[in-house]
């Protein structure tokens, strides 16, 4: 796999060959050396297996939490923009298109000011995460 991210902690590792970061492979080096001890051999590959296996779950119920938050947001934007709106006509008519174009421009204020476009963001990083360590997992037992 070579990309600059290590799977098994997310910092970016010096060189992309590598499975994971130094410090991740000094945790692996411990691990492996204390297991050797004992008579049982541990692989890299079965280390960052196992570290992901680990990491998946946690990183699945984080998501859940964004994506519940992001849905609350979009729930809150779009009543507090329509309403804002609605509130400022004072009961007077206008086009239809002047209102929808009104909440619209209200809307995306409101997401700005709360913090929508950072909370997009979490969502698609941590789903993407989600995507390349599983496809890690897969690429690792096929090894």
């Amino acid at each position: 796999m070579d990309t600059k991210e290590c799977p098994t902690c997310g910092r970016e590792k010096q060189k992309g060959k590598h499975l994971v970061c130094r410090e991740c492979f000094k945790e692996y080096s411990e691990t492996a050396s204390d297991a050797l001890v004992r008579g049982n051999v541990v692989y890299l590959s079965t280390w960052v297996r196992e570290m992901i296996t680990e990491k998946i779950p946690d990183l699945e119920k984080g998501l859940e939490i964004l994506r519940d938050q992001y849905c609350s947001l979009r729930s809150k934007v779009k009543e507090e923009s329509f309403s804002f709106v609605r509130k400022s006509l004072n009961g007077k008519k206008i086009p239809l298109e002047v209102f929808s174009g009104a909440v619209e421009k209200k809307g995306k204020e409101l997401w700005n000011d709360n913090g929508g476009n950072k909370l997009h963001y979490q969502v698609k990083s941590t789903e993407a995460r989600i995507d390349h360590l599983n496809d890690l997992l897969k690429e690792i037992a096929t090894q």
